[in-house]
């Protein structure tokens, strides 16, 4: 059976996906949840569905100590499984009523420390990453210099650009 971690998966777009992955797909998904109290309730209404194939995994992605402790709390559940899918769902906005902080804490170092703590955990053949974005990217990137849009859009830009161009807006 195919494993898979959506971060993200109480509400909305990563619930209706957490919905998918296990009843059209067999999946056995790991659900992330900032909040284990909502996320609890997103597994429940899940369980009735298909038991025993949702669990609830906590991880906040804006606190790296959070996805530290959600990683090592996976890995001892895989023992020697392997994820087939990580899906980077969790996300916010400034029409959330966050500060700038939190939207890049969540989305651009949320996203980057999920990856790097749990494609560890991935298959070795055949596994993906998905990250699930908004139309908040291409509305940031229509208000940027051509500078920005060139370096941002370029295959070959490194985390240090980006962490430079972050660094700079804050």
């Amino acid at each position: 059976m195919a494993r898979a971690m959506v971060t993200g998966g109480n509400t909305g777009i990563g619930f209706a996906l957490c919905k998918q992955l296990v009843m059209e797909h067999g999946c056995h998904v790991y659900l992330g949840a900032r909040n284990a109290e909502k996320g609890q309730a997103a597994v429940d209404t899940l369980l009735a569905e298909a038991p025993g194939r949702v669990e609830l995994l906590v991880i906040d992605t804006s606190d790296a100590s959070s996805t530290e402790a959600a990683a090592r709390t996976l890995r001892e559940k895989l023992g020697e499984e392997r994820l087939q899918f990580l899906v980077n769902n969790a996300g916010t906005g400034l029409q959330h009523g966050v500060s700038n902080e939190v939207m890049m804490a969540t989305n651009l170092y949320g996203t980057k420390k999920v990856c790097e703590e749990f494609i560890p955990l991935l298959a070795e053949s055949g596994a993906r990453v998905v990250n699930v974005s908004s139309g908040a990217g291409p509305m940031y990137m229509a208000g940027q210099s051509e500078e920005v849009k060139r370096m941002l859009s370029s295959p070959d830009v490194t985390w240090e650009q980006i962490q430079g161009l972050c660094d700079a807006m804050a």
